[in-house]
């Protein structure tokens, strides 16, 4: 409750401090208002939790090796690939309509100042930001009291919620439990944030684009069932980091 009760303070505060920016006439720059505001909200969390909770879990960072780093870029393109599977009901319906979402890479816009941020935020600051806040802060006090299996499905639930994007809830919840197993089973937040970022950096590159099953294409279908088999070996696969660097 003290977590979710946290979360929902923050995204309370996101509002609050968002509501002036709706009084701006030009939209690039109340856009980009909003961009900052989510920020500073995780910014104000991490610093609260620092306070608040335990600054101990702040001071040991570990260095994932060169085998968990190949490991993230892989399950980063295969996590990018089976995104749509991520809500099974759409999935699912999207099959029994003999079609599928797939993507095909576009060239971003840079015209405006919020479209810049929305890249820097969505490759560099958000995946820090998030991560630190979800899995570095989140996940390490659920699990000093639950399990990891039970503690990475709450800290997902959070993580989808706290995106405000009741549209995509289960895609979002789906791919936060897998940031929560990469941190867990690599034991390095470091992991999990250029997983986030590398898959975030997939996403903004690239559009939706459906795919119609017909007996030419199922090789799509194939891709799919191919990918979650990888993603589930890289994930037995990763072991936990070794190295690490205190920080008093």
């Amino acid at each position: 409750m003290v977590l979710l009760s946290a979360v929902i303070g923050i995204q309370g505060c996101y509002f609050f401090l968002l509501f002036p920016a709706l009084s701006f006439e030009s939209q690039d720059l109340s856009a980009l208002i909003n961009l900052l505001v989510v920020d500073i909200s995780f910014l104000i969390g991490i610093v609260l939790g620092f306070i608040i909770w335990d600054s101990s879990i702040f001071n040991k960072w570990n260095i994932p090796d060169s085998k968990t780093i190949a490991l993230v870029f892989l399950i980063a393109i295969v996590v990018f690939i089976i995104y749509p599977a991520g809500n099974p009901f759409y999935f699912i319906n999207s099959l029994m309509d003999h079609k599928l979402d797939f993507f095909e890479f576009r060239e971003p816009s840079f015209h405006t100042k919020s479209q810049i941020y929305f890249y820097i935020k969505g490759i560099v600051i958000g995946p820090i930001l998030e991560e630190l806040f979800y899995r570095k802060m989140i996940l390490s006090k659920l699990m000093e009291n639950h399990t990891a299996v039970f503690s990475i499905f709450i800290s997902s639930i959070l993580f989808s919620l706290g995106h405000l994007d009741f549209q995509n809830f289960i895609q979002l919840f789906f791919i936060g439990l897998i940031y929560g197993f990469v941190y867990y089973k690599s034991n390095s937040v470091l992991s999990s944030i250029l997983l986030h970022s590398l898959v975030n950096f997939l996403i903004g590159f690239t559009a939706n684009v459906v795919v119609n099953l017909d007996d030419a294409n199922y090789s799509y279908l194939i891709i799919f069932i191919i990918c979650f088999m990888v993603l589930f070996w890289a994930l037995k696969k990763m072991n936990p980091s070794k190295t690490t660097i205190q920080i008093r």
